[in-house]
């Protein structure tokens, strides 16, 4: 069975074996099986008909598709090629500049010296923190002061009266 492309698309379209494509631009690319260059691309008139698309570039899923004589003849990506955009990239503004990025040298000199003394800050405080930290290390060696329970109890002990043996009796009898 030999069917015009344009019955063979929209048999295929009804058997989901055709993507359709909305573009940025409006229009509805049809491609039978895979994404690929050299795709046959197909769009559909004001009476429904599947009619070859026209040549162009448009802009779909992120990539820019360029279509000659009804087929894919080039994808790309759309972040990486901002001439297709009909963006000059010089001219282009960047959403996020890069704080280094300047042609004054003064300027960079004093954003290395800034970036310079916080490292040199963070440094510092990197020291104190490994000294901190070998002290604690060096406390966890040695052996802990009594607690101020153990002081209290060993004190209490050394004042209370012992019970006097008879030597000690004697000699308070002898000198009271």
């Amino acid at each position: 069975m030999n069917l015009p492309k344009a019955k063979r698309i929209q048999l295929a379209k009804l058997m989901k074996l055709v993507k359709e494509i909305p573009t940025e631009e409006g229009a509805i690319l049809f491609v039978e099986g895979d994404v690929t260059v050299d795709a046959e691309v197909f769009v559909s008139d004001t009476d429904g008909n599947m009619i070859p698309a026209p040549d162009g570039t448009y802009t779909a899923e992120g990539k820019i598709i360029t279509v000659t004589a009804g087929k894919i003849s080039e994808i790309k990506d759309v972040e990486t090629d901002p001439v297709d955009n009909n963006e000059n990239p010089e001219t282009m503004e960047d959403d996020n500049p890069d704080p280094t990025d300047t042609d004054n040298p003064d300027e960079l000199k004093a954003r290395i010296a800034e970036l310079e003394t916080e490292i040199a800050e963070k440094d510092n405080k990197i020291a104190e923190l490994e000294a901190k930290i070998a002290e604690y290390e060096q406390n966890e060696e040695t052996p802990a002061a009594d607690s101020i329970e153990d002081e209290e109890k060993k004190n209490k002990f050394n004042k209370e009266e012992k019970p006097k043996g008879l030597t000690q009796r004697i000699l308070d009898s002898i000198l009271n």
